[in-house]
């Protein structure tokens, strides 16, 4: 599972990438900007992070376990209706080639 975290709107905004419960890679926006406390959105310490993971910016989901996803609604509609824990084939689009690989989403503690 790829959880990727964001801390902005403050000073010293931030992104981290876990892979598998394993930190993959973290960076501060303001070493890629040179703005010193940064609190803009880490659009640039997110690619990192996606980078570092293998993931790129730009990949596009186009199907949950074999439905079609043409909107945001349709995406997050197609995957509340699964329990937390669950393994979903997601189909997405990188570039010209289409893809799928398994996502186990994550549960949220109470």
């Amino acid at each position: 599972m790829n959880i990727l975290g964001i801390s902005a709107f403050y000073h010293d905004s931030a992104a981290a990438l876990l892979v598998d419960g394993a930190l993959v890679a973290a960076a501060h926006e303001e070493r890629f900007t040179r703005i010193r406390h940064d609190a803009a959105v880490p659009k640039h310490a997110a690619r990192y992070c996606l980078e570092a993971a293998g993931l790129e910016v730009g990949d596009r989901i186009v199907g949950i376990d074999g439905a079609s996803i043409d909107n945001p609604a349709q995406l997050f509609s197609s995957i509340v209706t699964h329990r937390p824990e669950a393994v979903i084939t997601v189909d997405f689009v990188r570039g010209d080639t289409r893809l799928q690989t398994s996502a186990t989403l994550a549960g949220i503690e109470r």
